[in-house]
């Protein structure tokens, strides 16, 4: 049916992200609309600043098996759950023992959280899977997104599953452990960071612009849906033409023209360095004992 694959087009990837949502009236032909349904209901509460239904975000990405959804639910939980919530995610991810799925969903959910304790789990698991699974390839851009302002060797000098190499792999975990170390001592192991510094969409903004000036092919996308989730601003048009058509390359003046617009309003002085909002709200700790309650499946 068209609409099954649309849907997922409009909220994965480069383009609508959490705008995919509310539902529209053409979604009802989808055959799992109900399960579509109860998604975007979840979005839409966060996107309100409603937070209170965060930890039962965990218990469905557990039980949903179709892997956009869970997808969606997982970047949800990093960028709108509560740390109280986020801390059972890494609990878990800590313990291991879990299949290879659900571990890599968990990596997606501790990369989008993005508290610096989470780096050493996030590179010892690479380290144990490199070889055998195809998906630990995706873990070092994202630590190098946490960790590095300019893209370095965090980013680029991790074995491939191609090449066996214990020395390579041990080298690369040292250098990992090495830069959140220096980070560590620098900001806590405890501090929120993006690029290497405080999450700050201002910061992505500036930083944005940069990249773009230099060349568009150093913008990262992780900047885009960064910057949309914390404020909230539509950035659609990064990657969409005037027909409504996405591209998987940026748009350098669509992009530069949000940066810019974001920057000289006094929006930009609502957010705290340092401190996760989503869609303008700032995201409260939780409850420690109301995220213990959803177990891993």
């Amino acid at each position: 049916m068209k609409m099954t694959l649309t849907l997922p087009n409009r909220i994965w990837r480069d383009e609508k992200c959490y705008f995919a949502y509310p539902m529209v009236a053409e979604d009802l032909e989808l055959e799992d609309f109900d399960a579509w349904q109860v998604l975007g209901e979840a979005i839409q509460a966060a996107q309100n600043g409603d937070f209170g239904a965060t930890p039962g975000l965990l218990e469905k990405f557990d039980r949903d098996d179709h892997w956009i959804r869970r997808a969606v639910y997982g970047a949800l939980l990093g960028d709108a759950g509560t740390d109280a919530i986020n801390e059972r995610v890494l609990e878990l991810y800590a313990r291991g023992g879990l299949s290879s799925d659900y571990s890599w969903g968990l990596s997606i959910v501790l990369y989008a959280w993005g508290r610096l304790d989470v780096v050493p789990h996030l590179v010892r698991e690479w380290r144990k899977i490199y070889l055998v699974d195809e998906d630990a390839m995706y873990i070092p851009p994202r630590l190098g997104c946490l960790l590095e302002e300019e893209r370095g060797d965090v980013h680029d000098a991790f074995p491939g599953p191609e090449r066996d190499d214990d020395e390579a792999a041990d080298a690369y975990l040292e250098l990992v452990m090495a830069r959140c170390t220096e980070l560590q001592r620098r900001y806590g192991d405890r501090a929120f960071l993006f690029r290497g510094r405080p999450i700050d969409p201002a910061w992505i903004a500036e930083r944005g612009l940069r990249d773009l000036a230099e060349s568009p092919k150093l913008f990262d996308s992780h900047m885009r849906q960064k910057f949309e989730a914390m404020t909230g601003i539509d950035c659609s048009s990064f990657y969409e033409d005037e027909k409504g058509n996405f591209s998987q390359r940026v748009k350098p003046l669509a992009a530069a023209a949000i940066f810019e617009e974001f920057l000289a309003s006094p929006q930009r002085h609502a957010f705290e360095p340092g401190k996760r909002y989503f869609f303008g709200h700032p995201i409260p700790p939780g409850d420690p004992e109301g995220a213990r309650q959803w177990p891993p499946r």
